[in-house]
């Protein structure tokens, strides 16, 4: 298969690790005013994002991901070390490009299966061009914050600038946050073909 070849003749000298954390839940008024307050400015409204995920063929604990970010397309090839997770545990490879629907189409077209169509918002805020600051909201649960630096050591300094203690973040991917909130296991959250803002597919734990 094209794509099998690529990422393992590619990933290891194109994979950048992302360096980031998030912090569940946020006021996010109040966090608006504590990044203003430390020099942060808004590059990005708030915007609904839609995005379709794929499978990998071999690798459960890595996928490839177009997003349309309203300002711009994205693909994105991710791998997350779910053995072990920490700032770390997140690598992959992005690309912009010109069409959603398109790209879709042709991942289809080559036999990858897609897994999941997903929608969220997402606010960006910069400070420097040494940190981005994401206030993101995904269906069913409240806001929160991603916070992604170059190093570790920029993203737990403004962590703490911002009031989070580095013992509460939370590590990996979007499923982390559902397990916490609905009790359901990373593989529920994995498995859900639609994650929408009018279609949630499991409900709060008793």
């Amino acid at each position: 298969m094209i794509f099998r070849s690529f990422i393992t003749s590619k990933k290891r000298n194109l994979m950048k690790t992302e360096f980031e954390i998030k912090f569940y839940p946020v006021d996010k008024k109040e966090l608006r005013k504590q990044i203003e307050n430390i020099g942060g400015v808004c590059v990005l409204q708030e915007t609904l994002m839609r995005r379709t995920i794929f499978y990998h063929p071999t690798n459960k604990d890595a996928y490839l991901r177009v997003r349309d970010e309203g300002s711009k397309i994205t693909c994105t090839y991710k791998e997350i070390s779910s053995e072990n997770l920490d700032i770390n545990s997140v690598k992959e490879i992005e690309l912009e490009i010109s069409d959603y629907s398109s790209m879709i189409q042709i991942l289809k077209n080559m036999g990858i299966k897609q897994k999941s169509v997903q929608e969220t918002k997402r606010e960006i805020w910069k400070i420097n061009e040494e940190i981005e600051i994401m206030i993101d909201l995904w269906p069913g649960l409240d806001y929160f914050v991603e916070i992604e630096g170059n190093s570790e050591e920029i993203v737990k300094k403004y962590s703490e600038k911002l009031g989070f203690s580095w013992e509460e973040g939370i590590f990996g991917a979007i499923d982390q946050i559902y397990k916490k909130v609905y009790g359901v296991s990373e593989d529920i959250v994995n498995s859900c073909e639609e994650i929408t803002f009018k279609k949630l597919p499991f409900s709060i734990k008793n």
